[in-house]
This record gives C-alpha cells, sequence and structure tokens, in this order.
C-alpha cells in the first residue's frame, strides 16, 4: 500500500506533456481565433452578396464558392472543441 501512496500525482511526464500542449495550444489558440474572425467576414460578406438571391440560387451560389465546405470545417472544429471541453466540465462539477 505504500507504494502507491508514493506514486507522484500528476506524474512528470503528464505535466510535461501538458505544458507542451498549452504551449501549443496558445500558438494555435492565436490562428483559431483569426480564422475565426475571417470565416465570419466571409459569411456576412456572402450574406451581403447574396441577398437579393432566391433560395435555389443561394444554394447554387453557395456550392459555387465552396461556402458548405467551409460550413462543414467550422462544425467539426466546434464539435471537437465543445467533446473536449464537456469532460473537463463534468470533472469540476465533480469535485
Amino acid at each position: 500500500m505504500s507504494e502507491a501512496t508514493s506514486i507522484e500525482i500528476p506524474s512528470t511526464a503528464l505535466c510535461d506533456r501538458v505544458a507542451v500542449l498549452t504551449e501549443e495550444g496558445l500558438e494555435l489558440e492565436s490562428r483559431v481565433l483569426a480564422f475565426a474572425r475571417e470565416a465570419g467576414d466571409v459569411g456576412r460578406t456572402f450574406d451581403a452578396e447574396a441577398e437579393a438571391l432566391d433560395e435555389l440560387a443561394l444554394e447554387r451560389v453557395a456550392v459555387r464558392c465552396g461556402l458548405g465546405v467551409l460550413h462543414a470545417l467550422v462544425e467539426r472544429m466546434a464539435d471537437a472543441l465543445t467533446d473536449l471541453a464537456e469532460p473537463a466540465c463534468d470533472r469540476r462539477a465533480a469535485a
């Protein structure tokens, strides 16, 4: 039983991994935030340019410019980050 109590928690290896991921995350955060701003601007510009189009024409031009692909990419990124954040929230609630 004394062996179990002498184990370092969190381990040095885990702390090192957290430090590396944090550093990478800080770099990624600025790129993601810039991407989000640009994607929002693209969406608003598309809406302004396509304002007068009917539903069918709107769908055609959205496909032609690749807006659906961009939207799907944003959704996958949002889902991945949400899935990552939810367990952390659950752990805090349990504490």
